[in-house]
């Protein structure tokens, strides 16, 4: 079952960890993970990882609605999710919100880049929810592609949960999109505590309360000084902190612990 394959992963961990002279956590979450495994603490470090940002944010106003056109978008706001089709993910979560939103009034598309198992579980939930029309799953995509996605999102949203062990180490979306100055709504869980700082960079949701998504979305849609504000501070952090030189003086760190 479920627990004796997590209980069979953790021994295996604990064996090939624990010899490890340094071991390298990608957030604070993995770390606490590590500790539970009864690996010493004065051998782990956190190291975030580096955000790349490919082809970088679009220009200007100007050439951003070219590229939404391109995509086939209109004026409406664009909430974006990122990953695989997962129950992980947060993506039934993100629909039940929406609908809330929804039966608002508030006027949103939201789009979702990646593929997974439970997509067609999640197209009909969205046709159940009556969100067929305002909801758009765009599967697989190249990096230039994910990059236009990126840079004509008003929202990025992935309220991650943890499940039966299973759970989100770092979650490098949210840094993408930061890239692209897009503020971010992100579930209390795995390691989005690194990915994304609350009322700075973001939003941060519980991840199984449909309410509070929705909270935190029409919060970003309604305050547009909001949103440039915490998608600014997101830009700044995400160039600041997970560069390469960043990366560099976390490795002479680690290296000298």
């Amino acid at each position: 079952d479920d627990e004796a394959r997590v209980a069979a992963v953790r021994q295996v961990l604990t064996e090939l960890l624990g010899g490890a002279y340094r071991l390298m956590a990608n957030s604070h979450r993995t770390a606490r993970e590590l500790y539970r495994l009864g690996l010493p603490s004065d051998s782990i470090a956190v190291v975030h990882p580096v955000v790349a940002s490919g082809s970088g944010p679009v220009a200007c106003a100007h050439d951003r609605q070219s590229v939404r056109r391109a995509l086939g978008l209109d004026d409406t706001p664009l909430v974006l999710g990122v990953g695989a089709l997962v129950r992980r993910k947060g993506h039934d979560r993100m629909l039940e919100a929406l609908a809330l939103l929804a039966a608002e009034g508030l006027s949103l598309r939201y789009a979702v880049v990646g593929d997974g198992p439970e997509r067609r579980a999640l197209e009909r939930q969205a046709a159940t929810l009556g969100l067929g029309g305002k909801v758009r799953f765009v599967g697989r995509v190249t990096d230039a592609e994910l990059d236009d996605w990126y840079s004509s999102a008003d929202i990025f949203a992935m309220p991650s949960r943890d499940l039966d062990g299973d759970i989100e180490g770092f979650g490098i979306v949210f840094l993408e999109a930061a890239l692209h100055s897009v503020p971010a709504v992100a579930g209390r869980a795995g390691g989005m505590e690194d990915a994304v700082v609350d009322g700075v960079t973001g939003l941060t949701v519980d991840p199984e309360s449909a309410s509070d998504i929705a909270s935190a979305i029409r919060r970003l849609a309604d305050d547009p000084e909001l949103r440039r504000r915490l998608g600014e501070s997101a830009r700044q952090r995400a160039t600041a902190d997970f560069s390469v030189s960043a990366l560099g003086s976390a490795l002479r760190s680690c290296l000298s612990l």
